[in-house]
């Protein structure tokens, strides 16, 4: 198995599954939200919205490192960082740590077409 195309780890390990898919969205103030996939998410302007861990490593492909540390830095409940080792370890922390936001019921008022 070619691991350089997993964002999310090491060989033999698996992306986590969830019962349920969400929709993330990471907004301009680089705070991310999760929606129940079974609702449309309207995208505020100048968000980014993604479902998988491979969407938001080709999301983050486009972002600055320290990016990825202020992402981080503002989900609850997490250490803050100053830096990550790599980009691949941040979208794997990123990635485990969003599953584990509470899903919102209504999304953002807003609509636009940014997504992944």
């Amino acid at each position: 198995m070619d691991t350089r195309k997993q964002p999310w780890g090491a060989r033999n390990e698996r992306a986590p599954v969830s019962e349920f898919m969400h929709t993330f969205v990471i907004d301009s103030a680089n705070q991310v939200k999760a929606y129940a996939a079974t609702r449309k998410v309207r995208i505020p302007e100048g968000a980014f919205s993604f479902a998988s861990a491979k969407a938001l490593a080709t999301l983050a492909a486009r972002w600055p490192a320290a990016q990825l540390v202020q992402i981080w830095n503002k989900l609850p409940n997490v250490n803050p960082l100053r830096k990550f080792t790599d980009r691949r370890t941040a979208i794997r922390r990123i990635w485990a740590a969003i599953q584990k936001l509470e899903t919102r019921e209504q999304s953002p008022s807003v609509s636009s077409s940014v997504s992944v």
